[in-house]
């Protein structure tokens, strides 16, 4: 079997991939976690298990997707709100909300975030959650079952190119 640098079976000799041209190259995926279950959630709090630390190297884009199940278990008034925050050593960098006018429901968020140019040192992206607006009472699922069905959250970290 031919190793990635072989030419055999190659019509234009030799293997154009080097070092240099895939430094510019996606690295991929670099940190994945996967949360867990809390309950009676109203203020905004660390989510359990939803917080990774890791050293990208420098001058890098970084991708973050999230994404979060909750189920609004209590009586709520109309409009009641849901954020997740995303971040970084302790710095909010991105917020999303849910918004809910029913209780006994559950509601999911999936969202993105890009942390720029990163500096080649160790960071800690932490994943908050909690009541923003209303009276409810949230259930974070993470690797759970709300209605039924088999729900997982979890928030993940890609190098996604060089910085231009």
């Amino acid at each position: 079997m031919p190793t990635r640098n072989s030419t055999a079976g190659r019509a234009f000799g030799a293997d154009p991939v080097t070092t240099t041209t895939t430094n510019g190259l996606p690295g991929g995926m670099l940190a994945y976690t996967t949360g867990t279950p809390m309950t009676g959630i109203t203020a905004v709090v660390n989510l359990t298990g939803m917080s990774l630390t890791i050293t990208p190297p420098a001058n890098r884009d970084l991708k973050i997707t999230v994404l979060m199940h909750a189920y609004i278990s209590s009586a709520l008034t109309s409009g009641d709100t849901f954020q997740v925050q995303l971040q970084r050593d302790g710095v909010t960098g991105q917020i999303w909300i849910m918004r809910c006018d029913q209780q006994n429901v559950q509601v999911t968020l999936c969202g993105y975030a890009f942390d720029f140019q990163t500096d080649g040192n160790p960071h800690t992206y932490l994943l908050r959650g909690g009541r923003l607006g209303g009276t409810g009472t949230y259930a974070a699922i993470a690797n759970g079952t709300a209605l039924g069905v088999t729900l997982t959250s979890w928030f993940a970290i890609e190098d996604v190119g060089v910085h231009f």
